[in-house]
């Protein structure tokens, strides 16, 4: 009961951080170029560690439940290592070529909208790199939180 408690007092906690994040940027920044360009920037990024990063964690946790603890660990790095060199590899292609395809996800943008939309897409792509880490890190925690219970 304990644990179900601290789940839903993290799970309330992280919406409510992502809802003051948007709070705050829409409060400072006001609603317009910079705050539009911001959002749009998130969208592939956003949209990649949904899809590709969500799914993955869904599926390693069985792959590796029935392993022993020291394969766990020897696996649990090699995945890591695997995750973050696809990711990274992902980020060095889309942060290459973001400039070409960028602008087609905000076709309404003038030429200094799309600049720093891109530029802002960059930033996310590099952080999308230690998001997947930090979820092929979390699925090898919730493991071993499962193994001990």
């Amino acid at each position: 009961m304990k644990q179900t408690l601290q789940l839903g007092a993290l799970s309330a906690t992280n919406i409510g951080i992502a809802f003051l994040f948007q709070w705050y940027v829409i409060t400072q920044l006001g609603p317009g170029l910079e705050s539009d360009a911001l959002f749009a920037g998130m969208t592939i990024p956003q949209l990649v560690l949904a899809v590709i990063s969500g799914s993955l964690m869904h599926v390693l946790v069985p792959i590796l439940a029935g392993e022993s603890e020291d394969r766990l660990r020897h696996d649990a790095w090699s995945l890591l290592v695997l995750i973050g060199g696809l990711f990274g590899f992902l980020a060095v292609v889309l942060y290459a070529t973001a400039p070409w395809w960028v602008p087609f996800t905000v076709p309404g943008f003038d030429e200094t909208g799309k600049t720093l939309t891109v530029e802002l897409t960059r930033i996310q792509l590099i952080s999308m790199v230690f998001t997947a880490a930090y979820h092929a890190q979390q699925s090898d925690k919730d493991l071993r939180l499962i193994k001990e219970n």
